[in-house]
Protein backbone atom coordinates (compact mmCIF):
# COMPACT_ATOMS: atom_id res chain seq x y z
CA UNK A 1 0.00 0.00 0.00
CA UNK A 2 1.24 3.47 -1.07
CA UNK A 3 2.77 5.36 1.42
CA UNK A 4 0.40 8.57 1.43
CA UNK A 5 -1.10 10.95 3.96
CA UNK A 6 -0.40 9.05 6.64
CA UNK A 7 -1.14 11.52 8.93
CA UNK A 8 -4.34 12.95 7.01
CA UNK A 9 -5.53 10.56 4.28
CA UNK A 10 -5.79 7.41 6.45
CA UNK A 11 -7.93 9.23 9.12
CA UNK A 12 -9.12 11.93 8.21
CA UNK A 13 -10.80 12.32 4.92
CA UNK A 14 -12.43 8.20 5.31
CA UNK A 15 -12.59 8.12 8.72
CA UNK A 16 -10.05 4.80 9.24
CA UNK A 17 -10.28 3.07 5.28
CA UNK A 18 -10.97 -0.03 7.35
CA UNK A 19 -14.53 0.83 8.88
CA UNK A 20 -15.41 3.16 5.99
CA UNK A 21 -18.63 0.63 5.27
CA UNK A 22 -21.36 2.14 4.42
CA UNK A 23 -24.46 0.29 2.96
CA UNK A 24 -24.27 0.72 -0.32
CA UNK A 25 -27.58 1.88 -2.29
CA UNK A 26 -29.25 -0.68 -4.59
CA UNK A 27 -28.58 2.00 -7.38
CA UNK A 28 -26.66 5.27 -8.60
CA UNK A 29 -28.94 7.96 -6.86
CA UNK A 30 -27.64 11.33 -8.87
CA UNK A 31 -29.48 14.46 -6.91
CA UNK A 32 -25.85 16.38 -6.78
CA UNK A 33 -25.48 19.73 -9.20
CA UNK A 34 -22.03 21.98 -10.05
CA UNK A 35 -21.91 24.44 -7.76
CA UNK A 36 -18.84 25.70 -8.88
CA UNK A 37 -15.18 24.89 -9.48
CA UNK A 38 -11.17 26.15 -9.35
CA UNK A 39 -8.75 26.08 -11.75
CA UNK A 40 -5.97 25.31 -9.29
CA UNK A 41 -5.74 21.83 -9.53
CA UNK A 42 -3.57 21.02 -7.01
CA UNK A 43 -5.54 22.58 -4.19
CA UNK A 44 -6.60 19.21 -2.63
CA UNK A 45 -9.38 20.82 -0.81
CA UNK A 46 -10.60 19.32 2.13
CA UNK A 47 -13.58 22.15 3.78
CA UNK A 48 -15.64 24.35 2.35
CA UNK A 49 -17.31 27.38 3.84
CA UNK A 50 -19.84 30.14 3.71
CA UNK A 51 -20.18 33.73 4.55
CA UNK A 52 -24.39 34.90 4.04
CA UNK A 53 -23.66 38.12 4.84
CA UNK A 54 -21.08 38.72 1.96
CA UNK A 55 -22.46 35.58 -0.12
CA UNK A 56 -18.69 34.31 -0.87
CA UNK A 57 -17.06 30.34 -0.24
CA UNK A 58 -14.33 29.48 0.88
CA UNK A 59 -12.10 27.17 0.44
CA UNK A 60 -9.46 25.51 2.27
CA UNK A 61 -6.15 24.12 0.52
CA UNK A 62 -4.50 21.16 2.42
CA UNK A 63 -1.42 21.38 -0.22
CA UNK A 64 -1.15 24.95 -0.42
CA UNK A 65 -1.87 26.12 3.33
CA UNK A 66 -3.85 28.73 1.98
CA UNK A 67 -7.92 29.79 1.64
CA UNK A 68 -9.34 30.90 -1.27
CA UNK A 69 -12.34 33.10 -1.68
CA UNK A 70 -15.04 32.78 -4.11
CA UNK A 71 -17.80 35.18 -5.09
CA UNK A 72 -19.53 36.20 -7.93
CA UNK A 73 -17.49 33.15 -10.32
CA UNK A 74 -13.93 34.83 -9.22
CA UNK A 75 -11.59 33.01 -7.19
CA UNK A 76 -8.55 34.89 -5.05
CA UNK A 77 -6.29 33.97 -2.12
CA UNK A 78 -7.79 35.13 1.28
CA UNK A 79 -5.27 33.93 3.72
CA UNK A 80 -1.51 31.97 2.72
CA UNK A 81 0.34 29.85 4.37
CA UNK A 82 3.33 32.42 3.88
CA UNK A 83 1.24 35.38 5.52
CA UNK A 84 -0.19 33.19 8.09
CA UNK A 85 1.96 30.57 8.86
CA UNK A 86 -0.72 27.81 7.74
CA UNK A 87 -0.29 24.28 7.60
CA UNK A 88 -2.80 21.88 5.91
CA UNK A 89 -6.09 24.10 6.16
CA UNK A 90 -8.77 21.47 7.47
CA UNK A 91 -12.18 22.52 9.00
CA UNK A 92 -13.75 25.90 8.65
CA UNK A 93 -16.83 27.68 9.58
CA UNK A 94 -18.06 31.40 9.24
CA UNK A 95 -19.60 33.17 12.11
CA UNK A 96 -21.61 35.89 10.29
CA UNK A 97 -22.65 37.33 13.36
CA UNK A 98 -19.44 38.20 14.65
CA UNK A 99 -17.79 38.36 10.88
CA UNK A 100 -15.22 35.48 11.85
CA UNK A 101 -13.60 32.59 9.81
CA UNK A 102 -12.72 30.03 12.00
CA UNK A 103 -10.11 27.53 10.55
CA UNK A 104 -8.37 24.51 11.62
CA UNK A 105 -4.82 23.97 10.38
CA UNK A 106 -2.48 21.09 10.79
CA UNK A 107 0.84 19.70 9.62
CA UNK A 108 0.51 16.82 7.54
CA UNK A 109 1.79 14.76 4.59
CA UNK A 110 -0.35 16.48 1.69
CA UNK A 111 1.31 19.98 2.71
CA UNK A 112 3.72 20.93 -0.54
CA UNK A 113 7.57 21.20 1.20
CA UNK A 114 5.94 18.72 4.54
CA UNK A 115 9.66 17.35 6.26
CA UNK A 116 9.49 15.09 8.43
CA UNK A 117 10.66 16.34 12.25
CA UNK A 118 9.60 15.67 15.82
CA UNK A 119 6.71 18.15 16.43
CA UNK A 120 3.73 18.20 14.33
CA UNK A 121 1.49 21.03 15.15
CA UNK A 122 -1.85 21.88 14.96
CA UNK A 123 -3.70 24.91 15.55
CA UNK A 124 -6.63 26.92 15.36
CA UNK A 125 -7.09 30.51 13.42
CA UNK A 126 -9.41 33.81 13.69
CA UNK A 127 -9.98 35.34 10.66
CA UNK A 128 -11.49 39.22 10.52
CA UNK A 129 -13.80 38.66 7.29
CA UNK A 130 -14.27 42.44 6.71
CA UNK A 131 -10.47 42.79 6.83
CA UNK A 132 -9.07 39.81 5.71
CA UNK A 133 -6.47 39.95 8.62
CA UNK A 134 -5.46 37.19 11.43
CA UNK A 135 -7.22 37.96 14.49
CA UNK A 136 -5.61 34.88 16.59
CA UNK A 137 -4.01 31.92 16.65
CA UNK A 138 -4.35 29.04 19.03
CA UNK A 139 -1.60 26.48 18.33
CA UNK A 140 -0.42 23.48 20.28
CA UNK A 141 3.44 22.21 19.22
CA UNK A 142 4.82 19.99 21.95
CA UNK A 143 8.57 18.27 20.59
CA UNK A 144 7.49 14.32 20.34
CA UNK A 145 4.11 14.54 19.81
CA UNK A 146 1.35 14.36 17.15
CA UNK A 147 -1.76 17.39 17.18
CA UNK A 148 -4.24 17.63 14.71
CA UNK A 149 -7.42 19.40 14.59
CA UNK A 150 -9.92 18.33 12.42
CA UNK A 151 -13.18 20.02 12.39
CA UNK A 152 -15.19 22.75 14.49
CA UNK A 153 -18.39 23.95 15.30
CA UNK A 154 -19.94 27.40 16.33
CA UNK A 155 -22.54 27.83 19.22
CA UNK A 156 -24.97 30.32 19.15
CA UNK A 157 -23.35 32.27 21.82
CA UNK A 158 -19.72 32.39 19.73
CA UNK A 159 -17.98 29.27 21.77
CA UNK A 160 -16.33 26.81 19.31
CA UNK A 161 -15.88 23.26 19.65
CA UNK A 162 -13.46 21.62 17.79
CA UNK A 163 -12.38 18.00 16.88
CA UNK A 164 -8.31 16.84 18.00
CA UNK A 165 -7.04 13.14 17.18
CA UNK A 166 -4.10 11.16 17.50
CA UNK A 167 -2.07 11.90 20.68
CA UNK A 168 -5.28 12.53 22.19
CA UNK A 169 -8.56 12.08 21.00
CA UNK A 170 -10.40 15.23 22.63
CA UNK A 171 -12.95 17.96 21.96
CA UNK A 172 -11.60 21.16 22.65
CA UNK A 173 -12.94 24.33 23.17
CA UNK A 174 -12.56 28.43 22.55
CA UNK A 175 -15.17 30.21 24.78
CA UNK A 176 -16.35 33.41 23.75
CA UNK A 177 -15.75 35.00 27.24
CA UNK A 178 -12.29 33.41 27.66
CA UNK A 179 -11.06 33.56 24.14
CA UNK A 180 -8.41 30.56 25.19
CA UNK A 181 -7.85 27.14 23.74
CA UNK A 182 -8.70 24.43 25.91
CA UNK A 183 -9.75 20.86 26.70
CA UNK A 184 -13.82 20.54 26.75
CA UNK A 185 -13.58 16.52 27.19
CA UNK A 186 -11.04 14.12 26.99
CA UNK A 187 -13.03 10.91 27.01
CA UNK A 188 -12.07 7.33 27.39
CA UNK A 189 -12.47 4.72 24.25
CA UNK A 190 -12.82 7.86 22.06
CA UNK A 191 -11.04 7.15 18.30
CA UNK A 192 -10.14 9.66 15.14
CA UNK A 193 -12.84 11.89 16.09
CA UNK A 194 -13.42 14.38 12.69
CA UNK A 195 -16.84 16.05 11.62
CA UNK A 196 -18.52 17.54 14.89
CA UNK A 197 -22.05 18.86 14.36
CA UNK A 198 -24.09 21.25 17.20
CA UNK A 199 -28.26 21.48 17.45
CA UNK A 200 -29.74 24.26 16.97
CA UNK A 201 -29.97 25.80 20.80
CA UNK A 202 -26.20 24.40 21.33
CA UNK A 203 -26.84 21.74 23.66
CA UNK A 204 -26.04 18.86 22.07
CA UNK A 205 -22.71 17.56 20.01
CA UNK A 206 -22.55 15.14 17.43
CA UNK A 207 -19.02 13.96 17.12
CA UNK A 208 -18.34 11.37 13.95
CA UNK A 209 -15.71 8.98 15.01
CA UNK A 210 -14.10 5.96 14.10
CA UNK A 211 -16.77 3.55 14.99
CA UNK A 212 -19.75 5.79 14.53
CA UNK A 213 -21.28 9.12 15.97
CA UNK A 214 -21.47 10.27 19.52
CA UNK A 215 -23.58 12.55 21.31
CA UNK A 216 -22.24 14.94 23.80
CA UNK A 217 -24.53 17.03 26.00
CA UNK A 218 -22.46 20.50 26.03
CA UNK A 219 -23.81 21.54 29.62
CA UNK A 220 -23.55 17.84 31.73
CA UNK A 221 -20.63 16.72 29.47
CA UNK A 222 -22.87 13.35 29.53
CA UNK A 223 -20.84 11.45 26.01
CA UNK A 224 -23.02 9.00 24.56
CA UNK A 225 -23.74 7.15 21.73
CA UNK A 226 -25.83 7.35 19.16
CA UNK A 227 -28.14 5.42 18.98
CA UNK A 228 -29.44 3.80 15.54
CA UNK A 229 -31.06 1.00 13.73
CA UNK A 230 -29.83 -2.16 13.33
CA UNK A 231 -29.68 -1.72 9.28
CA UNK A 232 -28.31 1.38 9.42
CA UNK A 233 -24.25 2.21 9.64
CA UNK A 234 -22.71 5.52 10.58
CA UNK A 235 -19.11 4.43 10.38
CA UNK A 236 -16.51 6.47 7.65
CA UNK A 237 -18.22 9.93 8.08
CA UNK A 238 -15.99 12.48 7.42
CA UNK A 239 -18.26 15.71 7.13
CA UNK A 240 -21.44 15.79 9.75
CA UNK A 241 -24.18 18.43 9.95
CA UNK A 242 -27.27 19.45 12.14
CA UNK A 243 -30.06 20.19 9.88
CA UNK A 244 -33.70 20.20 10.28
CA UNK A 245 -33.75 17.33 13.01
CA UNK A 246 -31.23 15.23 11.04
CA UNK A 247 -27.70 14.77 10.60
CA UNK A 248 -26.63 14.98 7.08
CA UNK A 249 -23.35 13.07 6.88
CA UNK A 250 -20.29 12.72 3.67
CA UNK A 251 -19.11 9.18 3.40
CA UNK A 252 -16.00 9.56 1.88
CA UNK A 253 -15.71 5.88 0.75
CA UNK A 254 -17.58 4.57 -1.02
CA UNK A 255 -18.39 8.09 -1.80
CA UNK A 256 -22.07 9.11 -0.33
CA UNK A 257 -24.17 11.68 1.35
CA UNK A 258 -26.90 10.43 3.70
CA UNK A 259 -29.54 11.95 6.07
CA UNK A 260 -30.24 10.67 9.23
CA UNK A 261 -33.23 11.67 10.81
CA UNK A 262 -33.55 11.74 14.92
CA UNK A 263 -36.24 11.36 17.45
CA UNK A 264 -37.13 14.37 19.61
CA UNK A 265 -34.70 13.40 22.07
CA UNK A 266 -31.79 14.28 19.41
CA UNK A 267 -30.00 10.18 20.94
CA UNK A 268 -31.63 7.89 18.15
CA UNK A 269 -31.90 7.79 14.76
CA UNK A 270 -35.06 6.18 12.95
CA UNK A 271 -34.35 6.32 9.83
CA UNK A 272 -31.42 7.10 6.80
CA UNK A 273 -31.55 7.45 3.42
CA UNK A 274 -29.17 8.44 0.52
CA UNK A 275 -28.87 11.81 -0.82
CA UNK A 276 -26.18 11.07 -3.13
CA UNK A 277 -24.68 7.93 -4.39
CA UNK A 278 -22.49 7.23 -8.01
CA UNK A 279 -22.21 10.99 -9.41
CA UNK A 280 -19.64 10.55 -11.80
CA UNK A 281 -17.54 13.50 -10.02
CA UNK A 282 -16.93 12.17 -6.61
CA UNK A 283 -13.42 11.19 -5.51
CA UNK A 284 -13.63 10.98 -1.95
CA UNK A 285 -15.63 13.69 -0.89
CA UNK A 286 -14.73 15.05 2.01
CA UNK A 287 -16.91 18.08 4.07
CA UNK A 288 -19.24 20.97 3.33
CA UNK A 289 -21.49 23.78 4.48
CA UNK A 290 -25.83 23.77 4.07
CA UNK A 291 -27.02 26.98 2.65
CA UNK A 292 -30.92 27.51 2.03
CA UNK A 293 -31.17 23.93 2.69
CA UNK A 294 -28.93 22.71 -0.04
CA UNK A 295 -25.40 20.91 1.16
CA UNK A 296 -22.40 22.16 -0.88
CA UNK A 297 -19.68 20.13 -0.45
CA UNK A 298 -16.13 19.07 -1.92
CA UNK A 299 -16.86 16.39 -4.38
CA UNK A 300 -12.86 15.73 -5.32
CA UNK A 301 -10.83 16.53 -2.71
CA UNK A 302 -8.05 13.87 -4.96
CA UNK A 303 -6.62 12.94 -1.45
CA UNK A 304 -4.92 9.50 -3.25
CA UNK A 305 -3.00 11.67 -6.19
CA UNK A 306 -0.04 10.31 -5.21
CA UNK A 307 2.41 7.85 -6.47
CA UNK A 308 3.38 4.72 -4.52
CA UNK A 309 6.47 7.08 -2.95
CA UNK A 310 4.34 9.81 -1.54
CA UNK A 311 4.68 12.30 -4.65
CA UNK A 312 1.57 14.20 -6.03
CA UNK A 313 0.59 13.23 -9.59
CA UNK A 314 2.08 15.44 -12.36
CA UNK A 315 -0.42 18.47 -12.92
CA UNK A 316 -2.11 17.12 -15.71
CA UNK A 317 -3.32 14.27 -14.24
CA UNK A 318 -5.51 16.15 -11.83
CA UNK A 319 -8.48 17.50 -12.01
CA UNK A 320 -10.01 20.42 -10.81
CA UNK A 321 -11.27 21.05 -7.41
CA UNK A 322 -15.86 20.58 -7.90
CA UNK A 323 -17.75 21.95 -5.19
CA UNK A 324 -21.25 20.18 -5.77
CA UNK A 325 -24.88 20.69 -4.06
CA UNK A 326 -27.48 18.71 -2.83
CA UNK A 327 -30.71 18.74 -1.17
CA UNK A 328 -30.75 17.88 1.93
CA UNK A 329 -34.32 16.91 1.63
CA UNK A 330 -33.16 15.04 -1.05
CA UNK A 331 -35.26 13.71 -4.47
CA UNK A 332 -35.50 9.98 -5.36
CA UNK A 333 -33.47 9.15 -2.32
CA UNK A 334 -33.12 5.14 -1.57
CA UNK A 335 -34.93 4.73 2.08
CA UNK A 336 -33.71 2.04 4.16
CA UNK A 337 -36.26 0.18 6.41
CA UNK A 338 -36.40 1.45 9.88
CA UNK A 339 -36.01 -1.09 12.75
CA UNK A 340 -37.91 -0.81 15.36
CA UNK A 341 -34.76 -1.76 18.35
CA UNK A 342 -31.19 0.73 17.72
CA UNK A 343 -28.29 -0.34 19.33
CA UNK A 344 -24.78 1.17 20.45
CA UNK A 345 -21.62 1.75 18.37
CA UNK A 346 -20.19 -1.29 16.97
CA UNK A 347 -16.94 -2.06 18.87
CA UNK A 348 -17.70 0.10 21.93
Amino acid sequence: MRKVLNVFLTVVAAGIACEAQVAPAAQPVINSYISFSLMEKDLLPENVAYDPVDKAFYVGSTRKGKIVRFKDGAASDFASREDHGLWQVIGMKVDPARRVLWVCSSMGENLEGYSKSDTNPAGIFKFDLRTGELIKKYVLETPGEVHFFNDLVIGPSGDVFATHMFKEAAIYTIAAERDELEVFLKPDRFAAPNGIAISDDGGRLFIAHQFGVKTLNVKTKEFLNLQYPENVTMKGIDGLYFFDRSLIAIHSEPGQVRRYRLDESLGNVISGETLESGHPLLRLPTTGVIIDGSLHYVANSQFDAFTGSGELLPYDRLVQPVILRVGTGGSGQVKERSAETTRSDRGQ
